[in-house]
């Protein structure tokens, strides 16, 4: 449904105070006070047409010409209700009134099942929201302090901790940039009070009376429920998240330091990040243990392990005398090879590629394995250029391999050298041999036979190894 804002609703404030606690400088303020906006920036506004974007559109656009700030309204039709066509042509005629560019897509979710979760429908509206920033460009959301609440409470029933319970931040990476919140800080009847002053028009979604969806019944049961009693609970839960997010940081705070004091180096090659060293990890308590895993996995991999299986995984692989353990989730995988800790991030099955040609004139990329090779011209070091000359085979083991490597008599058998190296087992089959017509020349970007090894002033081709 359309809904034109009634000037009497709600009206517990005066207009007076409604334009002094949520005006354009106010948000302005908020914006510069955690990120930079000026004349170069590009702002994103997430936009559904509802009364909170709305809000946050129109009080932007009253800032772009002073502030000069490019301005783009991002729309995403979910097809979830045969109302949304018309709302979506109701986003587009409002944002051409004000003057803003508009960008719109439609997902189509419902069409696949009976129900659309809240996750799935919040997943794809996010995702494509990526595709549009560029490098630090900033997209903005018109969470507000009621939708903390809600976050707050929702987290609190999933049984998260100190950072789930932090809910909402006002200013986290995203993509290539920024996603900002600054309505926050204010609760939801004000933003309706001002699109009332302003006679705004906006969409009234049956959906979000529908308490069969978590954060509705959250929103018109219990937030209700609680407010009856004590009517600061929205307020309350905003300032105790922001208490939560305080020890948040001083937690993450705490795990950076642990990981520099447990940092070691390891003999991965693929790993991500730094690796630890579990003799010193075992002379941490057990919830600096839990606390520095979590930060280190999601620093590196941007995802953490749940506790149960993370808390399983400290008692097994750190405390027993085991020379390998690993603990996969996501695919994503924390591994324990000797006394070391590696990051790595899972592939679908050993690497069983055919043989690849390559010229070594350009990077190539191995997407089965998501691997690319980089060569580089060098000097008396690397592979011989004159040698390789003709271009290379890149493929992966199969087993019985042998190297000859510089200085000795007779050709090894990858497998030892493996052995001998501590090479991390998981990566065995994951480095890319590269061969000359049939003779292992390297293994990238450790090993280099002596026949194919650039000498004195001979020019080489040294080959990296970047994921991608």
């Amino acid at each position: 449904m359309i809904k034109d804002s009634d000037p009497t609703e709600n009206s517990c404030q005066s207009v007076e105070n409604i334009t002094l606690n949520l005006d354009p400088q106010q948000v302005l303020l908020e914006l510069r006070n955690i990120s930079e906006v000026d004349g170069d920036s590009t702002v994103y506004v997430a936009y559904s047409g509802g009364v909170d974007s709305t809000v946050l559109l129109h009080l932007l656009s009253r800032l772009k010409d002073t502030v000069n700030f490019q301005l783009v309204a991002l729309h995403v039709n979910h097809g979830l209700d045969s109302h949304a066509d018309e709302w979506s042509a109701n986003c587009a005629n409002y944002c051409k009134r004000l003057g803003i560019e508009i960008r719109s897509t439609r997902l189509d979710l419902g069409k696949f099942r009976k129900r659309t979760s809240e996750s799935d429908a919040r997943a794809g509206r996010y995702e494509w929201f990526k595709q549009q920033l560029g490098e630090n460009e900033l997209l903005l959301t018109a969470h507000n302090q009621n939708d903390q609440a809600e976050t707050f409470l929702l987290n609190l029933m999933r049984g998260a901790g100190a950072r789930g319970l932090a809910a909402i931040q006002p200013c986290t990476r995203f993509a290539s940039g920024w996603l900002l919140r600054p309505l926050l800080a204010y609760p939801r009847q004000q933003i309706v009070q001002y699109a009332s002053v302003h006679d705004l028009t906006y969409i009234d979604d049956p959906s979000n009376l529908d308490v069969g969806y978590d954060r509705n019944y959250l929103r018109h049961v219990v937030l209700s429920s609680l407010s009856e009693r004590w009517p600061a609970a929205v307020q309350q839960i905003h300032k105790a998240t922001e208490q939560l997010t305080q020890s948040r940081h001083l937690l993450d705070a705490l795990a950076k330091l642990d990981t520099e004091a447990c940092r070691t180096e390891g003999r991965g090659f693929l790993s991500i990040g730094s690796q630890l060293n579990v003799c010193q990890l075992q002379n941490l308590d057990q919830s600096r243990q839990v606390n520095l895993l979590r930060y280190w996995a999601r620093e590196n991999l941007k995802s953490e392990p749940g506790r149960t299986a993370l808390n399983e995984f400290i008692s097994t692989a750190l405390f027993l005398d085991k020379e390998f353990a690993e603990l996969t989730w996501s695919n994503r995988c924390i591994y324990r090879y000797q006394n070391v800790l590696y990051l790595a991030r899972t592939v679908k099955s050993t690497c069983r590629l055919d043989p690849v040609e390559w010229d070594l004139t350009k990077p190539l990329i191995l997407e089965q394995a998501g691997l690319k090779l980089v060569p580089k011209l060098v000097r008396k070091s690397g592979l011989s250029a004159e040698k390789l000359a003709g271009g290379v085979t890149v493929r992966f083991r199969t087993g019985a391999e042998r190297i000859k490597l510089p200085d000795r008599a007779h050709s090894s058998s990858l497998k030892k050298l493996f052995q001998q190296h501590l090479i991390p087992p998981w990566e065995r089959n994951q480095l890319p041999l590269i061969y000359c017509q049939d003779e292992l020349v390297a293994v990238v970007p450790w090993l280099i036979s002596g026949r194919f090894k650039a000498v004195k002033n001979e020019p080489g081709i040294s080959i990296s190894i970047d994921r991608i």
